[in-house]
């Protein structure tokens, strides 16, 4: 908060309220059919029909939906939190159009991989997830988001997103456009700028390094 204080903090804010993400989620299916597949678990996808943000109720509502889920001792809510959260970044952004068939394409990648690479093992997602879940409990974050970025197709800015709704209330999800206004801003916020990709990168393959000794 001291950053923001005294360096147009009203900008700040005002940028924030402008910036609003449509509350989409995964649910267990509870039906017949389902969205999405994997092993056992069944889930549909969730997207508010309004396009008035009024509407759509409190994002803290979205934060204990998923904080609940990732923190729970049951592998499938793990895992369910964790997809929810990917589907969540996905449905939308800043411009507010919806895909939710991008979204569940990007959920789908977790289970199926990408082109040739085969996807991180469940069994290694949710080994990730929980150790970062134990990082956070240490108020461990900067570990906690290298752990989670062991994970396949899971960068800087996504896995910055499930560490924030592990810990809503200590945490802020990094992502593209953040980073964008971080580094334009010409204040004691810019300092804190870094490239949310090239990070992902460099995680990525120190961890490839660390596993293969």
């Amino acid at each position: 908060m001291s950053l923001i204080q005294g360096h147009n903090s009203s900008e700040w804010i005002q940028n924030r309220n402008s910036y609003s993400y449509i509350p989409g989620k995964l649910l267990l299916s509870e039906g017949p059919s389902s969205d999405f597949d994997w092993d056992q678990l069944h889930l549909n996808s969730y997207v508010p029909d309004s396009k008035s943000t009024s509407k759509w109720g409190s994002s803290v509502e979205l934060d204990h939906y998923h904080q609940n889920l990732l923190m729970s001792e049951k592998d499938a809510d793990l895992i369910v939190g964790f997809l929810s959260v990917i589907f969540w970044g996905y449905v939308s952004g800043s411009d507010g159009v919806v895909r939710t068939a991008r979204a569940l394409g990007k959920v789908r990648s977790f289970r199926d991989g990408r082109a040739s690479q085969t996807p991180t093992s469940k069994y290694e997602l949710l080994q990730s997830l929980k150790k970062s879940r134990e990082l956070v409990a240490q108020k461990d974050y900067g570990k906690a988001l290298y752990q989670l970025m062991s994970i396949k197709y899971l960068g800087m800015s996504f896995a910055s997103k499930v560490v924030m709704f592990m810990s809503p209330i200590e945490t802020a999800i990094y992502d593209s456009v953040i980073a964008e206004r971080l580094s334009k801003h010409e204040s004691l916020i810019s300092s804190q700028w870094v490239c949310s990709s090239m990070f992902g990168t460099i995680a990525r393959s120190s961890t490839r390094h660390e596993t293969s000794h």
